[in-house]
Formats: structure tokens, sequence, C-alpha cells
């Protein structure tokens, strides 16, 4: 729990910026999280200069800055001016005690998911919290060899938060939480926006329920994902802009400058949002300023807050710098598929209906169909036939099936109120007397959209990136809903209603249930993807996942089983190779990923590592033939190999054997490791456990209760990557299992009154290869065993069977 100790620095530093500077509590909380994060990235920058990203330093430097800020609140805090804070905000709490208290059952049922699920999301399993595994290693986050080169030029920020965690908790028990926190700050953030803009706490209030409902927040709000984190950064951005607009200070634009750099530090697709929404905002902000010089002074600033972000991301492009030649990574095709090749009116609107109709999902296939129908009728196929504009299938083929994943998840109800409140704000400014600010604001929204849709690909996953706009535009609605209901004021100024007491009264009880009921429909409409996150539900609902199972509750799982919610196949397979490995008790294990196809799960092989082994074993990259590669002298690689590419051929001409040899999961080591493990195996079969020896040799373990099946020659290692029908034909194994009581078998085996575990013997599916002998291995059910029956049989029949009693 020592990541109690950042917490704390945090939270003190929260109620010194209420008793020091006498900012509210929500002022406070941003200005806290924006201190620490610089705290944060310059203890990363600093401390990586020296490899010196470890446990101890970690521990020392937060302990450092929290016993600092404990004597600063101490010495210098203000506790009359703290009380009244604390005061004002219980007060405001109690307005909408209901709707804040269903905030925070939200919020607080998100955290459980967060701490009780591991990330298992294919980005993080795959370089997201690897390259926290590599930076832990190295004690620095200085690049390294590796095939997965987004591991590199990739923003840092969110796995810079993981990282402190993971260093001071020792696991990645709260590697969650970093986009929890962001959903939760996202919150505060938005309601600040609606009192920048002189909005009312009823409305203030109305803004946060829309941001934390938010289906796709909800859904990452458990996750390690980064897109959280950069609308946690941009909110901030502009809370800080409209601030200083209203009441220039000399510090604002360094935490203007400050806000823009993390946000593009956190996540790539921020150059595709961020600059375009700060430029609109601080652009009209300059517009409705009056005076040449305090116009040619903004314009001053706007260069200072660019240069300050630019200085906050300065480490990371001089490390992408010196290894790709370009502040933002390698810029070649390969890696940047996800730009658009070309950029033009129809592209951006092409982008712009594809984009759009990813929220056009509801629970009803037969609606998501009409819908799709209806924009290839109005719209025209030709939308997904423009070149160089779609990263994998188009919207035609995909469609837009309706989805509780944080990839694919739509935000239905958010989208189409922000598409009518953002139009309405926009065309009809004067007559609604919205705030300049308002306007400018969403203004910003509707252009970093459109700047989205021109910069980036469309993909059928894009939703998730859209969130940084979204909560930018909750304000936005929720001022638009609470200017339509407040019919009875227009302009600030009541209308003309009769001068009787109880009308009034009447007219303000309406609008307020209005505007409640609103904040309800959110809530309510967003249990769903509150629950039933579909990789990590709390309570599965079937009748809302229905292109596939729904996965078990959390509550079901191991948290070891749960790495694998979005890779159900490769649970066993990972599993069996990491426990053989774990009995090798290697100090270090070469990962090989074929640089054509570098996915796969890599992160699940450190963690179970780690807790079959009581250590952390060290995960080199080998075979690295990118750029990245000259990082590393020599050629050297680890005894043993873990590979995830179902292919051998990097390995041709090399002592290397096959050890393990399963799909996306091989074990390889050198001679040496692999005599080692024959002699180990040696001594488990021995002729006492002999069971029968014909075309293959089995062996009965009655300590492990196994049984051990061994070919002394068997079909070679380098057709492991030909399928399965390709494979030479072998006779297969039948192995039949009959219970002391029959009451001990699964239903569906209970009429046959054994249990079949039959399988086929091939370099396909066996366990253990080395050199032209195979092993493998079949453990028997945990039930008393009457008896077993195995042998081999082929089209023709059996051809050898043996039986052994387990009464004897």
């Amino acid at each position: 729990m020592l990541i109690l100790v950042p917490l704390t620095f945090f939270s003190t530093l929260v109620f010194a910026f209420v008793g020091i500077g006498r900012h509210g509590l929500r002022q406070s909380f941003v200005y806290a999280a924006t201190v620490y994060t610089l705290c944060l990235v310059g203890a990363t920058e600093i401390f990586s200069i020296w490899n010196l990203l470890r446990f101890e330093t970690l521990l020392s430097f937060w302990t450092s800055c929290a016993i600092l800020s404990v004597f600063c609140l101490w010495a210098y805090g203000n506790r009359g001016a703290t009380r009244p804070t604390l005061q004002r905000a219980w007060i405001v709490c109690r307005t909408s005690g209901f709707e804040l208290g269903a905030v925070v059952v939200i919020l607080a049922t998100i955290l459980l998911i967060a701490i009780v699920a591991p990330p298992n999301n294919w980005e993080s399993m795959t370089y997201r919290m690897m390259r926290v595994v590599m930076w832990m290693q190295q004690g620095s986050v200085a690049h390294y060899p590796t095939p997965i080169i987004t591991q590199l030029w990739n923003p840092p920020l969110s796995e810079w938060n993981i990282l402190h965690f993971q260093v001071l908790s020792g696991g990645d028990r709260f590697a969650n939480t970093i986009d929890w926190c962001a959903l939760a700050g996202c919150g505060v953030l938005v309601s600040l926006i609606a009192k920048e803009l002189k909005q009312p706490v009823p409305v203030q209030v109305l803004a946060a329920v829309i941001a934390v409902t938010l289906p796709m927040g909800l859904l990452q709000g458990s996750s390690s994902q980064g897109n959280l984190i950069v609308a946690f950064w941009l909110s901030a951005f502009v809370v800080f802009t409209l601030q200083y607009f209203q009441r220039p200070t000399s510090m604002g634009p360094m935490y203007c400058g400050l806000t823009f750099g993390f946000a593009l530090l956190t996540k790539g697709v921020a150059y595709a949002i961020v600059p375009a929404v700060a430029a609109t905002l601080w652009l009209c902000g300059i517009v409705h300023t009056t005076g040449y010089r305090r116009r040619a002074k903004l314009m001053g600033t706007g260069v200072g807050v660019v240069l300050v972000a630019l200085l906050v991301n300065g480490g990371h492009y001089a490390r992408n710098w010196d290894l790709f030649g370009h502040p933002l990574g390698p810029i070649d095709k390969p890696h940047h598929t996800h730009l658009n090749e070309q950029i033009n009116v129809s592209v951006l609107m092409a982008n712009l209906v594809r984009n759009a109709a990813l929220h056009w999902k509801v629970p009803n296939e037969t609606i998501n169909s009409l819908t799709l129908d209806t924009v290839r009728r109005v719209f025209g196929e030709t939308i997904d036939d423009i070149p160089g504009t779609t990263l994998g299938r188009s919207l035609f083929d995909v469609g837009i099936p309706f989805s509780l994943s944080e990839y694919h998840a739509g935000n239905f109800l958010h989208f189409w109120f922000l598409a009518a409140s953002l139009p309405g704000i926009l065309l009809f400014r004067r007559r609604g007397h919205f705030d300049p600010r308002a306007v400018g604001l969403a203004l910003s929204v509707v252009l970093g959209a459109l700047a989205f849709c021109g910069i980036l690909q469309w993909e059928r996953w894009n939703t998730r990136y859209h969130t940084p706009l979204f909560m930018l535009g909750a304000p936005l609605g929720a001022i638009f809903v609470a200017r339509l209901l407040s019919r009875g004021r227009v302009g600030g100024r009541p209308a003309r209603v009769p001068a009787y007491s109880s009308v009034r009264s009447l007219l303000h009880f309406i609008v307020s249930r209005c505007r409640s009921m609103v904040a309800w429909t959110f809530l309510v409409m967003s249990i769903p993807w509150v629950i039933s996150n579909d990789a990590r539900p709390l309570y599965p609902l079937g009748i809302w996942q229905i292109y596939h199972t729904p996965t078990p509750s959390i509550f079901s799982r191991s948290r070891t089983h749960m790495y694998f919610n979005s890779y159900e196949a490769g649970f066993a397979y990972y599993t069996r190779a990491i426990d053989f490995l774990a009995a090798q008790n290697p100090k270090a294990v070469g990962l090989f990923v074929n640089s054509r196809n570098p996915g796969g799960y890599h992160y699940p092989l450190y963690v179970l590592l780690q807790e079959r082994l009581g250590q952390r074993p060290r995960l080199e990259y080998i075979r690295v033939t990118d750029v990245s590669g000259k990082l590393r002298d020599g050629t050297h690689a680890p005894p043993l190999i873990f590979s995830t590419s179902g292919s051998l051929s990097t390995f041709a001409g090399e002592r290397y054997h096959v050890l393990l040899n399963y799909p996306s999961a091989m074990v390889l080591a050198t001679t040496k490791v692999a005599n080692e493990v024959w002699e180990g195996w040696k001594r488990v079969i021995n002729t006492k456990n002999l069971l029968i020896r014909s075309n293959l040799e089995v062996y009965l373990d009655r300590n492990r209760n196994r049984l051990v099946y061994v070919k002394n020659r068997c079909q070679p290692a380098t057709v492991v990557s030909a399928p399965a029908h390709q494979l030479p034909a072998e006779p297969s194994i039948f192995l039949h299992v009959i219970p002391a009581d029959v009451d001990d078998l699964p239903d569906h085996r209970k009429r046959y009154e054994f249990e079949n575990l039959d399988f086929s013997f091939n370099t396909y599916r066996l366990d253990i290869q080395l050199g032209e002998r195979c092993i493998a291995v079949r453990h028997l059910p945990v039930y008393a065993v009457d008896r077993i029956y195995t042998g081999e049989y082929t089209d023709e029949g059996r051809f050898w069977e043996a039986g052994v009693s387990f009464n004897e």
C-alpha cells in the first residue's frame, strides 16, 4: 500500500491550495493534479538519466514530496479558509444530493472493477504494460530493442503513472486506477467549466452527470487505454484558458502550457484533437478581447503556452529524434497507418459520417441494419471507397453492431444530445444569450471533431478516441438544456409572468424537476455499461451481448484468468507454457516476436512468471530487426525463449530445440537446457511407471495424477506453422476414464459412464519436443478414478489398447 505515499502528497496539495491559495475545492483539485503530474514527469526524466527508476528511489522521492507538502500546509495553511470551503462544498452536495450520490455509486463501482480486474485489453497486453515492464527492468524510460515499435514512440505519460504505482506496489493491482482517476477528474473539471461559464450549481451538477455517464468513459474507467487521461488534461487546459481570459494572472499561461503538454504527452491521438481545440479556443478568446495591445499580448502568451508544452514533451521528443530522426517517431507508412493518405472535403465528410455512425448503435440488430441501410441510401457507398481513408474493413462490411466493449461501444444518447446542443449554441448564440466563451468552446469542439476526421483514417474502434470531445461537450449540453428549460428566464432576467409567488414557485419547480429528469435519464441509461463491461463484467447481461457469449463475472474468475478475457483461446496454452518455463527457474527469458506480425499477449508472460518464481524475471526481446535493434550490442539470446510467432524460420540452422509447441505459445531452448529437461523427465518416466510399450511408451505418474506419452520419433518441428489438415496423418490417441462414482462426471457424459479425453499426437498439439522425441502429458480428473483405457486408433479401428485399474 505504498502508493498511499504519492496519494498523500496529492491530497495535501489539494488542501494546501485551499488553505494557502484560498481557492475553491475543485480549483484546488486541478491545481494539485497539475503540480503532482509535473513532479512525476520531472522525477521520471531525471531519474532515468542514471537508471534510478527503482523502488528505493521513487519511495524516497514521493516521501520527501509528501513531507514537504505537509510541512507547508502546517506552516502556511489557513484553517480559517479551509473550513468555509469545505462547508460550501457540503452545501452544494446537499442541494443535488441524489444525483451526486448516484455519481458516487457509479464511480465506486468502476473503482471496484478497476482494482479487482487486471489490465486485459489487447493494447495493454501487447505494448502498454510491456513498456512498463521494460522500464522497470532497466530503471529508465530510455528506448530499448523491441519489434513492437509502438512501445517506444507512443507518448508515455499514462504508462509513467502506472510505472510509479507498479514499482511502489510491486504489481499491477492499481494500474487501472489511473484511468479511473481521470474519469472522476473529468466529472470535476466539466462542472468547473460550467462554473466558469457562469452557470448555477444545478447546471454544473448536470454537466458532471453527463460526463461521468459517458458509455465509453465508463468502460475505459477500469482500463488502461489513456483516452480518459487525454480528456482530463484537455478539460484542465480549457479551465485554465477560460480563467486566464477572464482573470489574467502571471501563472495562468504556465498552467495552460503544462496541461496542454500533458495532453500531448499522454497519447498519440491527442495530436489530432488537442491542438485544434486549443487553437480555436485561444483564437476565439483573442477575437473577443478588446484593444490592440491586449490582443498582441495574448498572441505572445499563446506562443509561450506552446513552448511550455513542447518543453514538457522535450525528453520524449529527444529520445524519438535520436532513434528515429523525428520527434514524433517513425513517419514511414508501416508505423503510421492511421493517418489519411489524402486530405480534402470528400475525405472529411466521409469520415465525419462514418465516425458519427459508430455512435448510432442500439441493442437491436434490426434497427442497426436499418440505420446502416439509411446511411447507404443517403450518402452512398462511395463514402467507403475513398482510398487511403480506411484502416481495416469498411463501414458497410463491419456494420454498426451494438457492443459493451471498450473498443467498439457507441455513445448513442450522448451523441444525439450533443448533436442538438452544439448547433443550438452556435446558431442561436444571440437569441439564446449564450456566453461568448461557451460559443467559442462549442466551436472548438466542432473543429476538433473535423480535425480528427481529416487527419485520422476511419477505424471501427474509433469511438474510444472520441472521448475527449464528448467530455468537452458535456458542459455545453448541460448549458443548452438549462437554457431550453429556463423558458421563464431570458438573458438572465425574469420573463414577464404573472407576479404571483405561486406561479413563480410552480415554474421554478417544473424547471428544476425537468433538469433532474434529464440527469436521471443519463444515470439510469448508464447501468449496462457500469455492470456489464465486456472484458470486466460485474454481472454479464446476456441479453445485451447479442453477438458472442458473455464473459463470466470478475468475481467468478481468478485474476490470472482475467488477463485472457479478450483472448480466451490462449489461456490454457500460455499457462502451460509459463508453468513449464517457471519449472526451469530461469534468470532471463528471451521473447521472440515476428516483426511482420507483432501481435500477441506478451505482458501475461511477465506476470505469471513472477507469480510462479516469486521474483521478477528478466525479459529480453531477441532477434529485433527494426531500427531499435541497434540499441543492443551483439546477438545474445537467453537459453530459454518464449515465442508468439508460431514459426521457427528465424532459428533455422541454430541449435535450438522446441520444448513446448502450442498455437501462439512456443518455448525453445538451447541444446544444453534441452538435455537438462530430458534428464528431469527421465526421472519421471522410469520403468516402474511404464504402463505399456507399443508404437509409443505410456507411463502412469500416480504422484502427479497424470499419464505421460513418449514417442521416440515424431514429426519434424518445421511443420508447426502448417495448417492442421496439411500435417502428415497420424494415429489418434484415445483415453477413456471410468470414475468410481458416475455422478462425478459432467452431465453430458453421465449417460456414457466414462470421460473421453482423446487427443491427437502430433507437433501441432504436442506438449514437449526434445529433438526427435515428443512428450504429451495428460492430467487425469481430480475425482476418484476406477479404471482408465488408452491406446491408438485410425479410421480402420484400434490397433492397440491397454487398461489399468486404480483399485489394485
